[in-house]
């Protein structure tokens, strides 16, 4: 509301600082509970890569796939292909 009343903008961290601060928040349980998933990123280079495809949507490539072989760690492209 301030934002189309006023033109000013208050992120949303800072609002939630501010009612935490007055006793205005209760803190929420379902922030603090474990992810029934965990991203599997890898900690040194090499250690694994996957493999990203995809339709190219140009019309000169049309009905061609792209793939990239990409190292989990470091996000480096170590191969790819049309």
């Amino acid at each position: 509301m301030m934002e189309d009343d006023h033109g000013v903008h208050i992120n949303h961290d800072r609002i939630h600082r501010v009612l935490k601060m007055g006793g205005l928040v209760t803190p929420s349980r379902k922030r603090w509970i474990r992810r029934k998933w965990v991203r599997y990123e890898r900690e040194y280079s090499n250690s694994l890569w996957h493999v990203d495809w995809h339709e190219v949507k140009d019309l000169r490539w049309k009905g061609r796939w792209l793939i990239a072989y990409e190292d989990d760690a470091s996000r480096f492209i170590t191969g790819h292909g049309v």
